[in-house]
């Protein structure tokens, strides 16, 4: 049996995969000869029986190979090269040669270190979540103290918050299989999640973003049932924990309580009644609306501009449809649907857990930012700092979003390769040829 599980194995060029199919093929065996020793033969007989009725190793081997081989997603890394040329493009003609080179270098570096974390097993991140989730805090708790401040906020630490999420998404996994104290340690990683990236970044609007997108999280490995618990308990108490707090702040957001003077509460009345608020600190969204409907389809806005609307990191899909017309702006906008759908797709064909619930994280954050930044960019959002991926300026978002793509990519890289845990365990329908006939018949292991 060894011998033939070896010359199995030599067949297959993917090491990592290795491993896992020798155990599946020596567990179906021994199930076999079980099954002939109960007809009356001895252990031995049985056995060899049994890996006779395997049929030639080395067909099975060459089935396998092609069964689990790595996969690489050109079209999505096809993509994220387009996209970034664009936003170059863009961003040339918003901010001049300047910082289109310093933009290029960073764009540069992205694509390397997407290319690179492609070839990086991704599964390490939930073999060492809670290593990765000290270090990560250690690491951003001395850059805090010493790093340099530009108007009172690191952007490095602002981009570079949302890793948390694949982080917390491979704890979730950690965790499954727990009862009601893995609910509760989860939930508890999470607002303290929530709270050190609120900390880190000094911008509420990200904070909330990695609280809703954790959130998220926590809810749906409840509803795969991850928690040996009841479902239904176990969503109502975690909507009881989640929604209550988050719901107090939004009141004191929105009536003010917090932050002094209340300008957050001020901007997103200035969305809900523009109207009434078009001259006050939250105006903006109205003044972008008014400007949009006067934007021709092709061609730039020759109307009078606010000076807050000419250039903005946050607002450069509203510079598109200034400097180039509407179409260009819904071509970028179908072109960022499409990269957030790819990576929808990639989440969708995950058959294990860990694969699933990583890439899940790490589609929500393109996701969340690109709907918040259409609508902010529309007038439809109250202005707050958003990191559309590709046309958003600055190193750290470029190196943020060049990690999670490349996450994305090695998940799908490894889709396919058998993984070490149980559940990842895969059924494969093989054509060999079988028993001393030769004749060729389909083996499910």
């Amino acid at each position: 049996m060894e011998e033939f599980l070896k010359t199995i194995t030599d067949q297959i060029r993917c090491v990592k995969a290795r491993d896992g199919v020798a155990r599946e093929i020596k567990d179906h065996i021994l199930d076999q000869a079980a099954a002939y020793e109960k007809s009356g033969d001895d252990h031995s007989a049985a056995l060899e029986k049994a890996v006779r009725d395997m049929g030639d190793p080395v067909e099975i081997g060459v089935a396998l190979d092609a069964v689990h081989r790595p996969q690489f997603d050109w079209k999505m890394l096809a993509l994220t090269l387009l996209l970034n040329i664009a936003g170059l493009i863009v961003m040339y003609g918003a901010f001049g040669s300047e910082r289109f080179s310093r933009q290029c270098a960073y764009t540069v570096l992205g694509f390397a270190i997407t290319i690179g974390m492609c070839f990086i097993d991704y599964t390490f991140i939930g073999r060492c979540s809670h290593i990765i989730y000290i270090a990560m805090t250690a690491v951003m708790f001395l850059c805090a103290f010493t790093g340099r401040r530009i108007n009172g906020i690191l952007p490095a630490l602002s981009s570079f918050s949302y890793l948390y999420v694949p982080v917390f998404a491979g704890i979730l996994y950690r965790m499954r299989g727990q009862k009601w104290g893995g609910i509760v340690k989860s939930l508890l990683i999470l607002f303290f999640t929530a709270y050190i990236t609120l900390k880190f970044s000094d911008r509420l609007p990200i904070g909330i973003n990695i609280f809703v997108i954790c959130m998220i999280l926590s809810v749906t490995v409840i509803l795969k049932g991850w928690f040996k618990v009841s479902r239904k308990s176990a969503v109502c108490a975690a909507a009881a924990v989640i929604i209550v707090p988050a719901a107090v702040l939004a009141f004191m957001i929105f009536y003010g309580v917090s932050y002094g003077s209340g300008y957050q509460a001020m901007r997103l009345k200035a969305v809900i009644n523009p109207a009434e608020y078009a001259n006050a600190q939250g105006y903006l969204p109205t003044h972008i609306r008014e400007t949009l409907q006067s934007a021709n389809m092709i061609g730039a806005y020759e109307g009078q501009v606010p000076n807050e609307l000419f250039v903005s990191s946050d607002l450069m899909l509203t510079y598109i449809m200034r400097a180039y017309g509407m179409l260009a702006a819904v071509l970028l906008i179908i072109a960022l649907a499409v990269f957030v759908a790819r990576a929808v797709n990639i989440t969708r064909s995950q058959k294990n857990q860990m694969g699933f619930i990583i890439s899940f994280g790490c589609m929500l954050i393109p996701a969340v930012n690109c709907v918040q930044g259409v609508l902010e960019n529309l007038g439809y959002f109250p202005i707050t700092t958003i990191m559309m991926p590709f046309v958003t300026y600055g190193g750290s978002t470029t190196v943020m979003y060049s990690i999670i793509i490349g996450i994305l990519l090695s998940v799908h890289r490894y889709e396919k390769v058998c993984a070490d845990a149980p559940e990842c365990r895969k059924a494969w329908n093989i054509s060999v040829r079988r028993g001393e006939d030769g004749k060729a018949v389909n083996i499910r292991l």
